[in-house]
C-alpha cells in the first residue's frame, strides 16, 4: 500500500471511530503527524464531499457520501433473500441472536444480525470494530477457515507466526472442526457460540452462520445444534454444494 493510501485510510478510519466528530488536532495525536498535513487532507475531503465539518465546533465527520460507497461495496457479500429467510426462522426458533459472516483475507467479517422480535425478526448490519477480527479469535472464524481451499488455510496458518506447538494445537483445532461439521466455543458456564460453514459448489467455505447464545444450559445444546446445522446445509445446497452420496 502506498503512503499516501495508507494515510487516506487511517484518516478514514481515525473520523469514523468518533460518530460526534472529531478534530483535526485530536487525528493527527492519535496518528502521531503534524496536525497541518490533516488539516489538508481533511479540508480535501470536505471540498470532495468525503467529510463534512463544522465550523463552530471544528469537528469533521464523514459525509453519507461514504455510506454509498459501502453499500454499494458490501452488496456482493449480502446473504441471498432465500437465506435471510432460513437466518430469520432461524432466530425465532432458538431466541438467540444469529450472525452471518464470511472470510476477508486473514479477518472475519460479521455482515449481519438476526435476533427474534416476537412473531418476527429483525435483520441489522453488525457495524463497528466488533464486527471485524482475526480468524483465530473465534469459532465462526476457525469454522470458515477450516473449510477454506486448501491453499488458502495453509497461507493463513503459516501468517500466524506462532511457536510449532501452537500451530500444531491450530491445525488440530480446524482438523476436529472439518470431521465435526462446525466449531463451538463456550466463553463462560452460561454463554456459548456455535458456528457452521456454508459450503459453494466446490465444496469449500462461503461464508459462515453463526448463533450467540445467552443464558446456556447442556440439556439444549443438541437442538442448537441440529437446528444450526439444518440451516448451514439448506444453505450450501442453495449456494451449488452437491456432495457425493455413498451408494
Amino acid at each position: 500500500m502506498s503512503v499516501a493510501v495508507h494515510r487516506i485510510s487511517e484518516v478514514l478510519d481515525a473520523v469514523a471511530s468518533n460518530p460526534q466528530g472529531t478534530t483535526a488536532s485530536e487525528v493527527a495525536s492519535q496518528l502521531k503527524v503534524g496536525r497541518q498535513a490533516i488539516v489538508r487532507l481533511l479540508d480535501s475531503m470536505v471540498l470532495e464531499g468525503i467529510a463534512k465539518k463544522d465550523e463552530l465546533t471544528k469537528r469533521y465527520r464523514l459525509s453519507l457520501k461514504t455510506y454509498d460507497w459501502g453499500t454499494r461495496a458490501v452488496a456482493p457479500y449480502l446473504p441471498p433473500f432465500y437465506l435471510r429467510q432460513e437466518l430469520a426462522n432461524l432466530a425465532r426458533e432458538v431466541r438467540h441472536p444469529v450472525f452471518y459472516c464470511i472470510l476477508d483475507a486473514s479477518d472475519v467479517v460479521t455482515l449481519e444480525r438476526t435476533d427474534g422480535l416476537g412473531d418476527g425478526s429483525v435483520t441489522i448490519p453488525n457495524s463497528g470494530r466488533v464486527a471485524r477480527t482475526h480468524w483465530s479469535q473465534s469459532p465462526w472464524g476457525k469454522a470458515l477457515v477450516a473449510f477454506a481451499q486448501p491453499e488458502a488455510r495453509e497461507a493463513l496458518l503459516m501468517a500466524e507466526h506462532a511457536g510449532a506447538d501452537e500451530l500444531h494445537e491450530l491445525r488440530a483445532q480446524l482438523e476436529s472442526i472439518r470431521r465435526q461439521g462446525y466449531a463451538e466455543h463456550q466463553t463462560t458456564a452460561d454463554r456459548m457460540t456455535m458456528a457452521a460453514p456454508i459450503l459453494n459448489g466446490d465444496g469449500f467455505t462461503s461464508g459462515a452462520i453463526a448463533i450467540g447464545i445467552n443464558n446456556y444450559s447442556p440439556d439444549l445444546h443438541d437442538d442448537f445444534l441440529r437446528r444450526l446445522l439444518s440451516v448451514a446445509t439448506h444453505a450450501s445446497y442453495g449456494a451449488g454444494y452437491s456432495p457425493i452420496l455413498a451408494h
